[in-house]
This record gives C-alpha cells, sequence and structure tokens, in this order.
C-alpha cells in the first residue's frame, strides 16, 4: 500500500510521538486504524512494517524540527 504524507500531516503531527507523528497521521487516514506506532518498525494494528531508510531520514528531519516536504512510501511487511 501506498502512503502519502501531506503538508496537514506534517504541520499537525506531533514531533517525537510514535502515535501522532506526520507518519502515523497519514497512515491512520489512509488506513483507518485504529492502532498505529511508529517507531523502529511501523506498527499497524496487529501487522509489522519495516521503515525504509529514507523514510526514517525523514521522520529524524521532523523531530529535529527541520524542513519537510510532502512525500510517498509503500508499506514493506516485515519478513521474519
Amino acid at each position: 500500500m501506498r502512503i502519502q504524507v501531506t503538508a496537514d500531516d506534517i504541520k499537525h503531527g506531533i514531533r517525537r510521538d510514535a502515535h501522532g507523528c506526520m507518519v502515523a497521521r497519514a497512515i491512520k487516514r489512509q488506513t483507518k486504524a485504529i492502532h498505529v506506532e511508529v517507531g523502529t518498525y511501523i506498527n499497524i494494528n496487529s501487522d509489522t512494517f519495516q521503515i525504509i531508510p529514507r523514510v526514517m531520514n525523514k521522520i529524524i528531519q521532523f523531530d529535529n524540527n527541520l524542513r519537510v516536504t510532502p512525500f510517498s512510501f509503500d508499506l514493506v511487511p516485515l519478513v521474519r
């Protein structure tokens, strides 16, 4: 699934908040999931996904109050 992180997600996201950051907001908006947590991995309800390096870099920029522009990415299931 392709996730679009919009300017609104960035503007209203909460820095350093695994449940309210820009990525979590975008996933909640597009999937209607109840539980989303973004940390080392992305957890959506009971499913776990990888965070690709490009997205992790955007999260780090966001958490450090640096400018982030809208972006998109594909959810990649975690293979165990």
